[in-house]
């Protein structure tokens, strides 16, 4: 067999493993973390061109990917996270750097020898290394995944081995190659394990399972690079080299085995590139050249993470590149990326460079340090320019510490507790407007309108309190023939349309009393004095004016968030053929549909996939009347919005996930 039909079994095997590991790392964390990082290193990353070409497999992979993002983490439960990973980065600068200005030392500065890839890694790997502290100080339940979609990830598992054998049969490799689910449940349990001692030995006691899958040498060679570093052994030298020795091995296999590229970006392969530049002790004064190319290999596959350019930016720190350190430390400081620490070194690195004997790089630097102010959040932690007469080997700035995470940790406490006070205040307020029974009256035609309108209330309802009375709907001809009685009963009458009861309201209503007006745009809605009656207007639109529509609908969905439910995809090629007539740019279109689609779907609604289902076959553009009537749908789904915003009418519980 040659090399090149080897290499293409193991490739295949490699996919193969990598997809079978991640899902079941997945369901064996049972974190809701961990699958968002798997999704977003692996399943989000495949480079398309170098996987296999195996219809079965890809089929699993599409149903794995689609359940996974169906899922989203709570941004306070990120913050959380990040915000940790942070405070332990910062700390071990702190503990290894007496003051922020020995990092600039001209002469053996400290940062050469700062070993921050092995203390707290990556993000990716540091949250796995620390996850049960996090589960202690934070609700454990907080990032369990749901039942029902462990269940369905589970069969999806079995969906994915059943494909392996099919697999394994179209490129004849070894069936050694392929993990087993036994496996792999063995090495997820070796991950967990919170000693660095017994998981070395677990994962050292399983590396004949693994020669197709070069993340666990990574995780080898990161584990026993951690013992080495560790205190466990201080008075132990021989078994501290045995380790580094072991850790070089298992880096050196990584290094052999990962050159399938089935990864766009891989986190972990700037994990292994940055630790192993520190466990070989590379810097300035050892091999620079090495260590320079292992920097850009982590800077390459980092996909812009700024965790990974943190460590990058102190890598380069460590080999005497600044210019690449400042480039870095930059776009950190521009993205708002631990902006306290990072501030401070960047103002150093500039203060430092205008002492170069070259002008213009020292004129570069002057004017690097003036805009700092501009593009930092803490523009206290500039740090002040020294006296020329000062030698910055002998200069010793005192860092600017911001909070301690244990104050951190208090703060998103009260946070949680202000947001409960606020949830229940806001709904005793949206119950007011449920009090009373609501009625929705439309015109012949605008059922669809209505029924949408209808969910909307119910949703809210639901969500205040199932005493509440249940929203109804009627034409605008049994209204007028049962008018007298809903009226007597004190019904809250909402009608979608013109007619002459509408008119009849708004032309009695002042201007300001009760009423909203987008006349360009179309769109009014206007109440009573009592709000026993309420019309809600559109008028033709014309093309001209669809950009202001646009607009509008990107502020609504400035307000919420949200993701779009299954089904409403389909209304893309509608707006496609909309925005052929009207002057947006082609490259934008994307961003506006998604725009518009978020104003449409500013709250939950039930029937909104299906209601706009089938839209995008129309294929004529603004003249075709019923691609106009969609665009009426746009402007009473985006006016409705409005009008329960304005009555504080929207309310959404508190998600316990």
């Amino acid at each position: 067999m040659s090399n090149e039909e080897k290499n293409e079994q193991l490739r295949a095997a490699y996919a193969l493993n990598l997809w079978t590991v991640s899902i079941s790392q997945i369901i064996d964390y049972n974190d809701v973390n961990i699958m968002k990082q798997e999704y977003d290193t692996i399943m989000n990353n495949l480079n398309l061109e170098r996987m296999p070409k195996d219809e079965a497999l890809l089929d699993v992979i599409k149903e794995i990917m689609d359940e996974i993002t169906s899922f989203q983490i709570d941004a306070g439960d990120s913050e959380f996270i990040e915000r940790e990973y942070q405070h332990q980065l910062k700390n071990a600068i702190w503990s290894a750097v007496p003051n922020v200005g020995a990092i600039f030392a001209t002469s053996n500065p400290i940062a050469m020898g700062v070993t921050l890839a092995t203390q707290v890694g990556i993000g990716y790997m540091n949250y796995r290394r620390n996850k049960s502290e996090y589960e202690l100080r934070y609700e454990k339940s907080k990032w369990e995944i749901q039942k029902n979609r462990m269940l369905h990830l589970n069969a999806l598992q079995k969906q994915l081995f059943e494909t392996a054998w099919r697999l394994a049969d179209k490129y004849e490799f070894p069936d050694e190659y392929r993990l087993t689910s036994k496996q792999i449940t063995e090495y997820n349990k070796a991950l967990m394990e919170s000693n660095p001692v017994k998981r070395y030995n677990s994962l050292e006691s399983m590396k004949s399972f693994f020669c197709a899958y070069p993340v666990f040498w990574y995780q080898l060679g990161s584990t026993a690079n951690s013992i080495y570093r560790s205190d466990i052994y201080r008075t132990d030298a021989d078994i501290k080299e045995r380790y580094k020795k072991r850790a070089v091995e298992a880096f050196s296999e990584y290094s052999e085995l990962n050159q399938f590229n089935l990864l766009r970006h891989d986190v972990l392969t700037s994990a292994w590139a940055l630790e192993y530049l520190e466990l070989l002790d590379l810097n300035s004064n050892n091999d620079s050249y090495g260590a320079a190319q292992l920097i850009k290999t982590a800077e390459r596959y980092s996909g812009n993470a700024s965790d990974v350019a943190e460590l990058c930016a102190f890598a380069y720190l460590r080999i005497g590149d600044e210019e690449n350190a400042v480039r870095l430390f930059h776009n950190l400081v521009n993205s708002d990326y631990n902006s306290v620490l990072n501030t401070q070194i960047l103002s150093g690195l500039y203060i430092k460079a205008m002492r170069n004997p070259d002008k213009l790089k020292a004129e570069d630097a002057k004017v690097g340090y003036r805009e700092l102010k501009s593009i930092t959040t803490n523009p206290q932690n500039i740090l002040a320019i020294p006296d020329e007469s000062m030698d910055l080997n002998n200069w010793k700035p005192d860092w600017s510490r911001e909070e301690n995470f244990n104050d951190f940790i208090e703060k998103q406490k009260e946070d949680e507790s202000k947001k409960k006070i606020k949830n229940e205040e806001d709904r005793k307020q949206s119950r007011l407007f449920y009090q009373r029974p609501i009625l929705v009256v439309n015109n012949k035609g605008d059922e669809k309108v209505a029924d949408y309108f209808l969910d909307i209330l119910n949703d809210n309802r639901r969500n205040i309190g199932d005493d509440l009375p249940y929203p109804s709907r009627m034409d605008m001809e049994e209204y007028k023939k049962n008018r007298q009685n809903i009226e007597q009963k004190g019904t809250h009458v909402i009608m979608l349309g013109d007619s002459k009861e509408a008119k009849n309201l708004y032309e009695r209503t002042p201007i300001g009393q009760g009423r909203w007006n987008y006349h360009k745009l179309g769109m009014r809605f206007v109440s009573n004095k009592s709000k026993t009656k309420t019309v809600i207007l559109i008028r033709q639109l014309k093309n001209q004016e669809i950009n202001d529509l646009v607009a509008l609908a990107k502020e609504v969905n400035k307000k919420h968030s949200v993701k779009i439910p299954e089904g409403v995809e389909t209304v893309t090629d509608f707006f496609e053929d909309v925005f052929a007539e009207i002057d947006i740019d082609k490259d934008d279109t994307a961003q506006v549909i998604a725009a518009i689609i978020g104003g449409i779907l500013g709250w939950p609604l039930l029937l909104a996939g299906e209601l706009l289902k089938g839209v995008w076959n129309v294929g004529q553009g603004i003249k075709n009347a019923y691609s106009m009537k969609e665009l009426d749908f746009l402007r009473y789904s985006i006016a409705i919005y409005e009008y329960l915003e304005r009555e504080n009418a929207l309310y959404s519980t508190v998600d316990d996930n």
